[in-house]
């Protein structure tokens, strides 16, 4: 009898596990469409494409490898377990890196009835600009305006996930896709770069924070040295 109770016990266990990893995989009201370890096109060689490169970029020739791509980090900054999959170049001299590396990858959409936005999650040292079927997506570490190849660049966060609404994302279609970053450097003696990407498609969007109206710090603002500090009962 305790036998059968036992083996009963460990099968209700199981059950329970492969229950718990189905559901962790479906992740109900969230589906992925980009892969964050998916593989790119890059162009590494330091050759300005110029403007409106985005629309219809060449690749046949580029090199290829899964994100994260870089050089400089043998793993993440912010995870310690993730390692560098393609190491890409910068040129002949380390104090004068090549600015901007082009990346190119392509992903099937499935249809999204009933999705809301696109949850993006980045992690890019130093900045980037990302472009969905040649418009312009969202932009990390680098101002508003014109961009060019020598365009510096400087994401403080590195690493940040934010929804887009799908009404608000351009060229977005069921099928076939095409997206390209640049990633740019903050200079010619930078140290590293990484960049790695993912996409899921979410029927929620979260509300907005309010910074001015939490205790929470907001991640986007540099914080300075500490110099003096007030404590209160209110």
């Amino acid at each position: 009898m305790k036998k059968s109770l036992k083996t009963l016990a460990l099968m209700a266990l199981v059950v329970l596990l492969a229950f718990a990893a189905v559901s962790l995989a479906e992740q109900p009201g969230r589906l992925e469409v980009l892969a964050r370890n998916v593989e790119w096109s890059y162009l590494d060689d330091g050759k300005d494409l110029g403007a409106g490169w985005a629309a219809a970029p060449d690749t046949a020739a580029w090199k290829k490898g899964p994100a994260p791509l870089g050089f400089g980090d043998d793993v993440s900054e912010t995870d310690p377990t993730l390692p560098l999959a393609t190491e890409v170049g910068f040129g002949p001299d380390e104090d004068n890196k090549h600015m901007t590396t082009y990346m190119v990858t392509s992903f099937d959409a499935p249809s999204l009835e009933g999705y809301l936005g696109l949850e993006v999650y980045v992690h890019v040292d130093d900045g980037a600009v990302v472009y969905l079927n040649g418009e312009e997506l969202f932009r990390a570490g680098i101002a508003e305006g014109d961009v060019d190849y020598n365009t510096k660049a400087k994401f403080k966060p590195k690493e940040e996930t934010f929804v887009i609404a799908l009404e608000d994302i351009k060229g977005l279609k069921e099928g076939a896709n095409l997206l390209a970053a640049e990633v740019h450097q903050d200079g010619g003696d930078s140290s590293d770069l990484w960049f790695e990407m993912g996409l899921v498609a979410v029927k929620e969007i979260p509300t907005p924070i309010d910074w001015t109206k939490t205790a929470l710090p907001n991640p986007v603002v540099e914080a300075g040295d500490v110099s003096r500090l007030v404590m209160s009962y209110n």
